[in-house]
Formats: C-alpha cells, structure tokens, sequence
C-alpha cells in the first residue's frame, strides 16, 4: 500500500524534490521491512526509467540505485 502510493508520486508528479522525499522513503521502507514486503516489477521499472532518464539530476540518480540495493537486498 504505502510502495503503490510513493510510486504514484514519482510518476505522476515531476517535481524533483517529490521524487527525493518518495525515494528516501522507499528505501527507509526496504530497510525496516526486509524480507516482509513484496516489491513489484513496477516498483524496479520505475526506478530504472529515473536512472535511464538523462535530463534526471545525478542526485536523484543515486537516491534510485540506492532505494533499488535495498529493495533487492529485502528479497
């Protein structure tokens, strides 16, 4: 529930600072749940269309390889 409503945010609003806030909670969220959620093809798709995106800031860049290490490492 609380993965589906930050993804919404990053789709759907192009602010970079919205996708920092939803992107750090994701990763605080793989942290404290590992091994206790489920993280959907989509949850990687989207992260992976930020790192493709060559207009996206190097910051935000990180923050998604950063969410995508924990969210493969709560598998």
């Amino acid at each position: 529930m609380q993965v589906d409503l930050l993804l919404s945010y990053i789709c759907s609003d192009p602010r970079t600072t919205v996708h920092v806030v939803a992107l750090k909670c994701l990763t605080k969220l793989a942290k404290k749940c590992r091994g206790r959620i489920y993280f959907e093809a989509e949850t990687i798709k989207i992260m992976l269309s930020i790192l493709e995106n060559p207009q996206k800031p190097f910051h935000l860049k990180a923050l998604a390889l950063q969410a995508l290490k924990h969210v493969f490492s709560s598998v």
